[in-house]
Formats: structure tokens, sequence, C-alpha cells
């Protein structure tokens, strides 16, 4: 089901009753496709983000490249980098493909010529980058708030933060929509961002 068609939590009861109706031993799947957008509005009825009705819903997310890969990138590219200069690169591009496609097309050929140049552009079109990912006003809003407790555990927003508990289960679920979009990870049970989103939500956005 793609992503334009206006899908909801009905049409994924109907697809659970549905294979739940066919015949036991065939291996159906129903891939539902969902932009930043429909996640949101999707989340809202998932219990904790998995499962909708006792029936768990699993998720497969495209976003960006880990260290392996960047350097299996960087070798394709005939790019001869080291170790600390991937780790830069991955830093500022947060291992995001359109970003790195800008860093492949640099006319520079000095390394770091090019990493200030990249992280310029970062800057300069901050705005179009937070467009590709999805974050709109109110997802900048509320990621700039959830950036506060990185490196903290989930609970911190509810030991630290003073909200009334709507704002909290807004949080919850902005957090959650994150981690699904690979803009955030939970590391050992620590909240983490993609460097490339620490560096284009604006911190001021939550005021």
């Amino acid at each position: 089901v793609p992503a334009e068609s206006p899908w909801s939590a009905t049409w994924l009861r109907g697809a659970f009753e549905a294979l739940r109706r066919m015949q036991r031993g065939r291996f159906v799947r129903v891939v539902f496709v969902a932009d930043p957008a429909m996640l949101w509005m999707t989340l809202k009825d998932l219990e904790d983000g998995t499962s909708l009705g006792g029936e768990r819903v699993e998720w497969l997310s495209a976003g960006p490249w880990d260290l392996t890969f960047l350097r299996h990138w960087c070798d394709v590219q005939d790019l001869t980098v080291n170790r600390e200069q991937i780790d830069d690169l991955l830093e500022i591009s947060g291992g995001w493909p359109m970003v790195l496609e800008r860093y492949e097309k640099s006319p520079s050929k000095k390394w770091d010529k090019r990493i200030q140049d990249l992280s310029q552009l970062v800057k300069d079109e901050s705005d179009d980058f937070r467009r590709r990912l999805g974050i709109d006003a109110e997802a900048e809003k509320q990621l700039s708030e959830l950036l506060k407790y990185e490196g903290l555990s989930g609970r911190a927003m509810e030991e630290l933060g003073e909200y009334d508990a709507a704002t909290l289960v807004t949080l919850k679920r902005r957090l959650s929509w994150a981690v699904h979009l690979r803009l955030a990870s939970s590391h050992e049970g620590a909240i983490e961002f993609n460097p490339l989103v620490k560096r284009v939500v604006r911190p001021g956005a939550s005021r």
C-alpha cells in the first residue's frame, strides 16, 4: 500500500484480519509505506509504537549509512580517507546519502576544504535538509525539546521535565517517530540523535 493512499489504522486492522483468514502455512505479508507525516498519524493508534490490538507491527526503515557502508562508499568513490576523516564525514552528514552526494560533487580536491564546504552547506541549506528528513515546524519544536535529553534515558523526561501528561505523551510519541525514521536511536537505554538532525534542528525551536 503506497504512502499516497490515505491508509489508516483501520486498514492495518483489516490487513491483520485478512491474514488471519488465509490458509495456514502460506507466507504472506502486507506492506504499508509511510512517509514521515503518515507515520506520525499512525503512531497515535499503536501501543508503544509497536502493536495494534494485540497484533505486532514490524518496521523496516530506510535511513543513513553506518560506518562500514560509508567506508565502502569512500572506496567506490576512490576517496583515500583514514578513520578520523571518515568520522568527520559521518559527523557532518550523519551518514545520509543526500548530504554525501553533495560532498561527492565538491569541486575541491583538498580534504579540509571539502569538509569545510560540506559543513557550511549543511548550515546554509538546513531548511531543505529538515524538509527532506520530514521535519516540519511541529516536529522541529518537539525534537528541539527532546535534544535536551540526549545521553539520558527516556525516563529523564518524566523525572526532569516539567510537562503535563498530554505534552509528555506527545514527546514520547515524537521520540518513537524519530527512532522509526532513524533520526534517533537508543543506545544502552540512552537517547542518541543522528548528527545531521542535531545540525539542522534549531535549538530555539522549542520556545
